[in-house]
């Protein structure tokens, strides 16, 4: 009997020696498989931040660049009435500024790419500029293109009007003005002219602000290291 306890007792000593045996290297092998899977997702996090980063990035300079040549494009289109001394009688204005040809075109923006800007606490909110509100870009968008098919039908009507008239001799009076371009398409003349005078200069003042604070927008979304590997603004 005691030497088959002691053969019970050599078994299981052998046993748990195998199985320790066969158990430390399998956690071991799962160990450093779960590792290196650890390892590789961290590197792939930190791949796609980059590429988030960078793209965002690209997303900012884009609006930016989109922005100022608006803003050169109607500096064009003012540079051809200022400076310049209106008169007063408006129709007189209407047919003082002549029509010119803009080499400009709407443009167009995926603000959905943007959409990273837009404050998300109260804190941020209640701190927010404007240019972070992706309706007042798309207002400021919107105007542009507004204010650039404004400009295009007002100088067709000019073409127009000062078709009837430029055979005329001597200086006309407003009533004969009046009756030679077409009362109603002198109005419109006067009309469009006035707003969109008033919408170029509304514009530069917008654009020249949205130019300012942006970037300064962007430098305080991403990291210096960024910044400086893809930026600047």
């Amino acid at each position: 009997m005691h030497e088959e306890i002691d053969l019970l007792v050599q078994a299981i000593e052998k046993l748990e020696s195998s199985t320790s045996d066969y158990v430390f290297p399998l956690i071991a092998s799962i160990s450093s498989t779960l590792l290196g899977a650890f390892v590789a997702y961290l590197t792939i996090k930190h791949q796609e931040n980059i590429q988030i980063n960078k793209d965002q990035i690209r997303a900012i300079n884009e609006i930016l660049l989109v922005a100022a040549d608006a803003l050169f494009a109607l500096f064009h289109i003012k540079a051809t009435y200022y400076p310049q001394d209106f008169k007063l009688n408006p129709i007189h204005k209407a047919l003082d500024i002549k029509s010119t040809v803009f080499a400009t075109t709407k443009i167009a923006v995926d603000l959905t790419k943007l959409s990273f800007i837009v404050p998300i606490t109260k804190i941020a909110i209640a701190t927010a500029s404007k240019w972070q509100n992706l309706i007042k870009l798309r207002e400021l968008i919107d105007s542009y293109n507004r204010n650039i098919d404004m400009w295009n039908k007002r100088n067709e009507l000019y073409l127009l009007i000062r078709s009837r008239i430029d055979n005329a001799k001597g200086i006309l009076s407003s009533d004969e003005l009046m009756s030679l371009a077409g009362g109603s398409d002198l109005l419109d003349l006067v009309l469009m002219t006035e707003r969109a005078l008033l919408n170029t200069d509304e514009l530069i003042v917008d654009l020249n602000s949205f130019l300012e604070e942006f970037p300064l927008i962007g430098m305080s979304l991403f990291d210096k290291k960024y910044i400086e590997k893809y930026g600047p603004y």
